[in-house]
């Protein structure tokens, strides 16, 4: 017989002890070795779908279809939308806030159903997008259940408006195209939430029509993050090796059972599955008829081609086609490597540009050349034709091919650069830098520029930004490759210099941040040394031979010779301030005092130490101290006598562990005793033994192996064997700084003396400085008690001023950010401010609607100029200083004479109220923006309307005028910023990808870039020639709302709901590239 289907061996496999056995199909399978391994894969397909059903909560009915549960306090339900393995959907009405709302409902007794509640909870509620649901707040029920209230979607499944699509368009080519379209444009917004979800480190797993909901408006809304998880670190809930996600809708890799494959790229796949089905009306290959043919489909069957589309079996094409082919690659590194990239594809499709999925040889170039540029070609054919001008048409084409090629590779280049943005968010610095250096590497822009960030080529632009962004969370100050045999490393001359020791005691001493070699020592010893150590002062190497050691002083280069037999098996661990003492380890765990002249035991002090165990002398030299059992012990250096002794609390000892405390530390204020026990560290009170330790619990995943306070005491640094280096606060335990590495350390790390830096070197001899803290361009002022809702630069930039929602004006003086004055303008909420354009006096408005003028020199001289008759929220000067103007709540715009604060006119068209303006260089256009959503150019001459923009469906709040007065930006409620020409009012680019609702823009005064903040904690930094977003700025932990930039382009001033005001210094972090650009630019 000939070998039997997939579903005969189904059947087969399937079949119970009482079932009818079929000999002769037993017999085959018996002797079949093909049939013997499909039996062996259908086997194991089953086993794996079972334990993925229980998973996924599907094995038997819910328990919210067994009862109701107690009536619900906070939630009134109105009716039930949906039911499924995670739970019950209802239509709801939310009691405080009388909120309509979606109220998912997951009952306790679901499997991991608490786990899979909290992060949807958590991963979902962390996400503000147009195209992701809302989630407003979550609780547990007093019955146990846990609901989940999120915004009420009015709309159908997107699968169910592809239908209707398809049923309402024209049966014409001309309809049938428009559908087409309009099916992409969906997408596209689509591709927009997920790319949000994946810059803020989230991937969906579960993308599918049927959790894709579509408002009457075609908005689509993301649904159900209940099976989500974080890029990296994600808490694991699916078993290993379990499966999570929609069979039909999953990737080769989420069905392969090795979750650590999951990644941004498995919803890239999903998402080309769901483009398949919503252009051609089926699925690319079967997963309902067997559940082996399922599996070997997903990860092994090439996807059908999609041949034909619907509506009007339109031909796909061979653009569309790769598109889709690209999306659902098996192997995850030939896909798209972001949704970014899979919709830029489907944007070049829509616009008749090159596709890079497609295969880019010359003629498909010029097919695309001829598509889009017609006429031309005809003009060009008829030349060729008639044999005149060839070569001026041939060398007019290769110069369009040429172009077409760079803005393929320019679209490259920015990929690869966000793809190094995402790591870096995730916190994959190493793979980040690997990305994003070799980019700005081969634009060959010199980093030492001060001009590289902001007028670099778009390229270099980008590349030097999304390194600031990642060294602002990760600041690797230097990297270099030193000399083999580095051991040890230094600060020096005030932190500004790095001494590197190696194993024979050369030396060599490199400048900050460049690396550059300002001293070399050479070797003082060919033996190799047992073992080497830098003292507690790190004024001394300590280099121990086989019956003698050396003490090198690094200050002076002169060196102590220690001889004595006990060398033979013991090292030197550690020399007293005066070198008059010094600490043994015997290789049988024996700790002992010993003096240096003449050398001579003194005391043993502790046995059966580890090898690993690190004891010191304190900074003063008097005391010693180190880990003993689950104590620590502190010795006089005189005699060796028992100072003092400091238990491990019973509750944090480990029986099992043979030497809990590898290193202690001793503070040089003398307050605080630091110990490494096993992987939490605890900072005991010197003053105060018995006094319980403030223990920072889970401080490492690894065992604690070096502890060490700066030189002030202000900060602690640990060192754990999961190869991270923490800094810590140790009055308060907080966590100031944290940085991986991804090979062991070669030594023992370096803090500098202020506490602010940190050095390594690894196994390969990699150094690496980072500073103990991120986000060190922002510097925060105030606190004020509440709401900053302005900041501004006076025009000579010698005075910083903002005003707060408590009715004060505050200001500092620039550079050095020290307090000047405060005025106490108001007892009306402040909430916009404006320096006059010779700076001597201050404009300032608020909710009670009246302007005040308060004098720069004498800041308690509050002058009341005039008022509106509703609240403020922008005022402005002319460039003149003639005209000063105030808007707010109210649908007109108040013209001041700025010397008399007479009203000269209201300016009367916007059909909402405006929010801010901005008047032109010249002085001849005032422009405003309102809730309604247009902007208005207005003749400052008469009041009448030059123009008015194309409206927009939502509030447009923020507006800002481009250094050489030729656009203006404006930001509106739907999360995007739009490029006008100011002659015109004419759009010319929008930028997409704003975190929030756009409060506050300003220039840079070279006019490349554009800051964007709103209703989020961030700051987006935007190329105007590009419209890309280059990085973010994060350090406020309100909103911002308003945002200026200094004149020399260097500072950037922001307003903040967290009740400070920051001072961004733009330039910090170049010094951060010039100390790793050695090492990149010579190859990683």
């Amino acid at each position: 017989m000939g070998c039997p289907t997939i579903a005969e061996l189904e059947e087969l496999v399937g079949r119970t002890a009482s079932d009818a056995v079929d000999s002769v199909l037993d017999t085959h399978v018996h002797e079949c070795v093909r049939c013997r391994d499909e039996v062996r894969q259908i086997r194991e397909n089953q086993a794996f779908m079972r334990d993925a059903l229980r998973d996924l909560g599907h094995s038997g009915g819910s328990a919210t279809e067994r009862g109701g549960g107690t009536p619900l306090t906070s939630f009134r339900i109105v009716r039930e939308i949906a039911r499924g393995g995670q739970g019950v959907i209802h239509e709801a009405v939310q009691i405080k806030t009388k909120r309509r709302i979606a109220l998912k409902i997951v009952e306790p007794g679901e499997p991991n159903a608490l786990h899979r509640f909290e992060r949807e909870a958590e991963l979902a509620s962390g996400l503000r997008h147009p195209n992701i649901v809302t989630i407003y707040e979550s609780e547990m029920l007093p019955d146990g259940r846990y609901a989940l209230a999120m915004e009420y979607v009015e709309g159908v499944r997107l699968d169910e408006w592809v239908q209707t699509k398809n049923r309402e368009a024209a049966a014409t080519r001309d309809g049938a195209g428009a559908c087409i379209r309009a099916k992409l444009g969906m997408f596209l917004q689509i591709c927009d939430g997920v790319h949000h979800a994946h810059v803020n480190g989230v991937i969906h797993r579960d993308l599918k029509p049927s959790n894709i909901l579509v408002t009457h408006d075609d908005s689509p809304r993301i649904v159900d993050f209940g099976i989500a998880r974080r890029v990296a670190n994600a808490t694991q809930i699916t078993r290993v090796g379990g499966f999570a996600g929609t069979l039909a809708y999953a990737s080769p890799e989420q069905v392969s059972g090795d979750r650590g494959t999951v990644d941004t790229r498995t919803d890239v796949y999903s998402l080309g599955l769901i483009l398949y089905e919503m252009l051609t009306a089926r699925r690319p290959y079967d997963t309902e008829s067997s559940l082996s043919g399922a599996l070997t489909n997903i990860t092994k069957t090439p996807p059908e081609p999609m041949r034909v589309m619907q509506p009007g079996d339109v031909p796909a094409g061979s653009e569309l086609e790769s598109i889709i082919g690209k999306a659902l690659t098996k192997e995850r590194e030939d896909r798209y490597q972001s949704v970014s990239a899979l919709r830029s594809d489907i944007e070049n499709w829509l616009s008749g540009r090159p596709v890079q999925a497609h295969h880019q040889h010359t003629m498909y170039l010029v097919r695309k050349l001829v598509a889009r540029h017609r006429v031309g070609f005809s003009v060009c054919l008829a030349f060729v034709l008639l044999c005149v001008a060839l070569a001026v048409s041939m060398a007019w084409s290769s110069q369009r091919l040429s172009e077409q090629r760079s803005l393929l590779a320019s679209a490259l280049t920015s990929s690869t650069v966000e793809r190094g943005r995402l790591m870096g968010i995730t916190g994959e610095n190493a793979r980040a830098e690997e990305l994003i250096w070799p980019v700005l590497i081969a634009s060959k822009q010199d980093v030492r520029s001060p001009d590289l960030s902001f007028s670099s080529p778009p390229g270099a632009t980008q590349a030097a930004w999304a390194l600031y962004e990642l060294y602002s969370r990760h600041p690797s100050m230097m990297y270099f490759q030193a000399a083999p045999g580095l051991r040890a490393i230094r600060f020096e001359n005030a932190d500004q210099q790095l001494r590197l020791i190696s194993l024979d005691g050369a030396q060599t001493v490199l400048s900050i941040p460049d690396a550059t070699v300002l001293g070399v020592l050479p070797p003082m010893t060919d033996a190799v040394p047992l073992k080497v150590e830098l003292d507690t002062n790190r004024k001394h190497f300590l280099l121990s031979f086989p019956g003698h050691a050396i003490a090198l002083n690094i200050d002076t280069q002169s060196q102590r010779l220690i001889r004595h037999d006990v060398l033979d098996s013991a090292t030197v661990r550690d020399l007293s301030a005066d070198t008059s003492r010094f600490l043994l380890l015997t290789t049988d765990g024996t700790l002992s005092l010993w003096s240096a002249d003449p050398v001579g035991k003194i005391r043993d002090l502790a046995e059966s130490m580890s090898s690993l165990s690190k004891v010191h002398f304190c900074h003063s030299g008097r005391f010693i101290t180190a880990g003993v059992g689950n104590q620590i012990l502190m010795w006089r250096s005189e005699d060796g006598a028992v100072s003092g002794t400091w238990k491990v609390p019973t509750e944090n000892r480990n029986a099992s562990a043979r030497a809990p405390i590898y290193t202690t530390a001793a503070s040089p204020d003398g307050k605080f005793i630091a110990a490494g026990v096993q992987n939490a560290v605890m900072i005991f009170s010197v003053n105060d033994p018995d006094l319980p330790p403030r223990i920072i619990a889970s401080a490492h995943r690894g065992f604690i192996s070096w502890i060490e306070f700066s030189e002030n005491s202000s900060k602690l640094l640990t060192y754990g064997i999961e190869r991270s280096c923490k800094v810590w606060n140790p009055a308060t335990g907080e966590l100031i700084g944290a940085f991986e590495q991804p090979s062991p350390l070669r030594g023992v790390p370096a803090l500098a003396s202020c506490g602010t830096r940190i050095g390594i070197c690894d196994e390969v001899g990699r150094v690496r400085l980072f500073e103990c803290h991120p986000q060190s361009w922002l510097t925060k002022l105030g606190p004020a008690d509440n709401t900053f809702h302005a900041a501004q630069l006076s025009p000579d930039q010698t005075t910083l001023a903002a005003i707060s929602a408590d009715g004060q004006l505050r200001a500092w003086r620039m550079p050095d950010l020290s307090p000047l004055w405060m005025s106490a303008v108001s007892p009306s909420i402040l909430k916009t401010m404006c320096f006059s354009p010779s700076g001597d006096k201050i404009a300032v408005g608020g909710q009670d609607g009246g302007i005040h003028l308060v004098a720069a020199a004498h800041p308690n001289a509050v002058s009341f100029f005039g008022k509106c008759d509703h609240e403020l929220t922008w005022v402005g000067y002319s460039p003149d200083d003639r005209i000063l103007a105030a808007s707010g709540a109210s649908s007109t715009i108040d013209i001041f004479d700025a010397e008399s604060g007479r009203l000269i006119r209201k300016l009367s068209g916007h059909s909402a109220r405006v929010v801010q303006g901005v008047f032109t260089a010249d002085g001849e256009l005032f422009i405003s923006v309102g809730v309604d959503g247009i902007a208005i150019a207005w003749n400052l001459v008469d009041g009448s309307e030059k123009y008015r923009t194309l409206p927009i469906q939502d509030a447009t709040r923020a507006i800002a005028l481009s250094p050489n007065g030729q656009h203006f930006a404006t930001g509106s409620d739907d999360w995007k910023i739009r490029l006008w020409d100011i002659r015109t009012g004419a759009l010319i680019r929008t930028f997409t990808g704003a975190k929030q609702h756009v409060f506050g823009l300003a220039f840079h005064p070279n006019g490349n870039l554009l800051f964007s903040c709103g209703r989020d904690s961030a700051v987006q930094v935007w190329d105007v020639r590009t419209g890309r977003e280059l990085a973010v700025l994060a350090g406020h932990t309100d909103l911002v709302l308003s945002v200026a930039v200094s004149a020399d382009g260097k500072k950037l001033v922001t307003a903040s709901a967290d009740g400070t005001t920051g001072v961004w210094d733009l330039d910090y972090y170049r010094s951060h590239l010039i100390g790793n650009a050695k090492r990149w630019a010579a190859g990683k």
